[in-house]
């Protein structure tokens, strides 16, 4: 190329942009809220709602739930101590990340 000529960015460029866009985005993890009136009620469909690197903010309450598997990376935080209730029956988690 020339001095003073202006060169040409390819469709190559513009995918590097859109990949690095989307990969910025992975990045950032969302924060799932879980809660008895909220969207999402359940710790176990937190869990399978959550992508790796998602946080899960449990909100006060009583989650009467089976074992919790856990096989990817996740930051789980309970707000004003919520109860994870096994029943005397499961496992409250199995974490397999």
């Amino acid at each position: 190329m020339k001095v003073g000529e202006r060169g040409r960015q390819g469709p190559c460029a513009t995918i590097l942009v859109f990949l690095l866009m989307g990969l910025t985005g992975s990045l950032i993890g969302r924060t799932i809220e879980v809660g008895p009136k909220l969207a999402v009620t359940s710790v176990k469909a937190g869990i399978v709602l959550a992508n790796p690197g998602d946080t899960l903010r449990i909100h006060p309450g009583t989650y009467r739930e089976g074992n919790l598997i856990i096989q990817k990376a996740l930051t789980i935080t309970g707000l004003s101590y919520p109860v994870i209730d096994g029943q005397n029956t499961y496992e409250l988690f199995t974490i397999a990340a």
